[in-house]
């Protein structure tokens, strides 16, 4: 009778036991919901379980190439460490993103946040024909449209698949919004639209060179390693050129560099009007890039 009892117990086990080996797709729960905050912007949706939603946001925290962030939470998933991959399907290149961030938030959710760029695959991991896929008939543009799905493998317990639907949409209502948070700053329509900068940072380069020794260990480990680093802080000044307000906009975002880089530059930076400009609000870019045929260099608008 006992053998029957743990025979019964260890085949209701086996019956209720997940099958992790085939990813899980989570339907939508919500439509996408835009976030505009003080110096970013999100677009939001959840899906799965009401009671423990996976949440995914596009993020946009630069106004630089019209790229965004993508961040991932889960109430159902434990998240893992290590490598993952994340696809954009159909056409979406499947690559493990380099510079993952971990972020806390007020709630308590673990989010994980990744730059969405080709790029951050290396170039000798893409194709010549992955990337002619990518930029073929009307480049990025025509890529997103046809998205379908997010995919993500080894990032939790199990493996996800999100019908997010395509993407272009999601991407003008990012730079819509970021273009409206560079207005809430004081920015003009037109700076904000062209991306343009009447004021300039006199004294960036050596500024930028004083604070080498404030990037963590992990990214000069990564210049070591010889790979890809993009580091970028964004300065708001008022119409004296005078800094509002100062963050540190690349993934991951290191908390004490940014606190320690903006202190630093707000303190010591050299800010002015460019000749032939009328004085009015703008926006400044300063950081680094690093690339194997290039080498370090200090970058900024």
């Amino acid at each position: 009778m006992k053998a029957m009892l743990w025979a019964m117990l260890a085949q209701a086990s086996m019956t209720n036991q997940v099958d992790n080996s085939q990813p899980i797709v989570l339907e939508p729960l919500s439509e996408w919901i835009l976030d505009q905050g003080r110096q970013s912007c999100a677009v939001r949706r959840s899906f799965g379980a009401p009671g423990k939603p996976t949440v995914v946001e596009f993020r946009r925290d630069e106004p630089m190439n019209g790229g965004f962030d993508i961040a991932i939470t889960s109430g159902a998933f434990a998240m893992a460490d290590g490598p993952f991959q994340a696809t954009l399907k159909p056409g979406g290149v499947a690559f493990s993103p380099s510079m993952v961030g971990r972020e806390r938030a007020s709630t308590g959710a673990i989010w994980s946040v990744w730059k969405h760029d080709i790029r951050e695959a290396s170039k000798r991991d893409i194709s010549k024909e992955e990337w002619d896929r990518y930029y073929a008939a009307n480049g990025p543009d025509a890529y997103r449209k046809q998205v379908e799905t997010l995919e993500v493998e080894s990032l939790f317990d199990s493996d996800l698949v999100l019908p997010i639907g395509p993407i272009d949409g999601l991407r003008q209502q990012l730079t819509d919004c970021y273009d409206a948070v560079m207005m809430a700053n004081g920015l003009t329509r037109d700076d904000a639209r062209e991306n343009h900068r009447p004021v300039e940072f006199r004294n960036r380069q050596k500024i930028m060179v004083s604070m080498l020794p404030l990037l963590p260990q992990d990214i000069r480990q990564r210049i070591q390693e010889r790979k890809d680093v993009f580091v970028e802080f964004v300065v708001f000044l008022d119409a004296n050129a005078e800094p509002t307000s100062c963050r540190l906009s690349t993934v991951p975002r290191y908390r004490e560099l940014e606190k320690e880089g903006c202190e630093t530059i707000v303190r010591e930076g050299q800010f002015r009007l460019k000749k032939g400009e009328e004085a009015r609000p703008a926006m400044i870019d300063a950081g680094y890039h690093y690339r194997e045929d290039l080498g370090l260099a200090i970058t900024g608008r």
